[in-house]
């Protein structure tokens, strides 16, 4: 290789550090608090239960914070067509169990009487997302 295609590898590298190193700084600068996100499977199901602390920021809702993390962790988020409600997490799907099954979630062990996607997170919130049987929830 040629010492320019060298020095041009180097200051990109260089660059890209820095732009890296500069931006986790803002996203940490953002950051307003932490909750408790927890994501609980049926016991017969092939994935382990999550608990996690997860930082949050402004504006940040019940949602969002779902599919952040499960982008950052490796852990399938789906959200159905109109992203209305969440349809599948890692692999466990609405109706998988029967009729009436799927994803429900609460919020300081209260259910909210808003779409995850309005529900606006503060500092310290704990967030459950559960695969439950609705008919004996009803």
């Amino acid at each position: 290789m040629s010492k320019k295609v060298i020095a041009i590898l180097l200051i990109s590298l260089i660059f890209l550090f820095y732009t890296g190193c500069n931006n986790a700084s803002q996203d940490k600068a953002d950051t307003i608090g932490t909750i408790k996100l927890d994501i609980y499977f049926p016991d017969d199901y092939e994935a382990s239960d999550i608990s996690v602390e997860y930082p949050i920021k402004d504006g940040d809702t019940a949602l969002s914070i779902l599919v952040d993390f499960g982008k950052e962790e490796g852990v399938a988020v789906v959200l159905s067509e109109n992203r209305a409600y969440v349809s599948g997490i890692n692999g466990l799907f609405e109706k998988d169990y029967g009729d009436l099954f799927g994803w429900l979630y609460w919020v300081n062990d209260e259910s909210p009487t808003v779409g995850a996607a309005e529900y606006v997170l503060s500092d310290g919130d704990h967030i459950v997302w559960e695969y439950v049987d609705f008919s004996e929830i009803w």
